[in-house]
């Protein structure tokens, strides 16, 4: 069983005495599904305003982010793509300030450096997350943060 989540409030409060520090914030579609567009996205927005640029609304669904840059231009958007075709495409017509990925849904080689910043997820091998950088990828996302970190770590020593 999970255990308490924070409150984006809660969340907002303590990244606003943290200036250095950016965060993403995800939109899920089930939220979305169930309060709307609308009424989901200027929630959102709401307790972010205090945290201007220095947070990101990111989204599977497109409408979402259409409607977060509407309402709060100050904030970068991050569409999520679920098929690397979407980079080119309808996520790329966003114009958005980054872009997250699967590691499963990248190109197999070759460069992946994007006007938007590439944000690659599911990544667990510290290994791959160095060749990802080396071939233009940002930043990675992974639920392995303590064996990612220590392993980078050694590497540095």
């Amino acid at each position: 069983m999970a255990g308490p989540s924070a409150r984006l409030a809660d969340v907002a409060r303590v990244l606003e005495a943290a200036p250095q520090v950016f965060t993403f914030v995800e939109i899920k579609p089930v939220a979305l599904e169930a309060h709307g567009v609308g009424r989901v996205v200027e929630a959102v927005l709401a307790e972010l305003s205090s945290l201007g640029d220095r947070a990101a609304v990111i989204s599977f669904d497109f409408e979402a982010l259409v409607a977060s840059r509407e309402l709060a231009a100050q904030h970068p958007i991050a569409p999520i793509v679920e098929d690397w075709d979407q980079v080119r495409g309808e996520a790329g017509a966003l114009e958005p300030e980054y872009l997250f990925c699967d590691v499963r849904r990248l190109p197999a080689e070759g460069p992946l450096e994007l006007t938007p910043e590439l944000v690659v997820y599911e990544v667990v091998d510290p290994n791959q997350a160095l060749e990802l950088g080396r071939r233009g990828a940002k930043f990675v996302e992974t639920f392995a943060f303590p064996e990612m970190h220590d392993a980078l770590e050694l590497r540095d020593e």
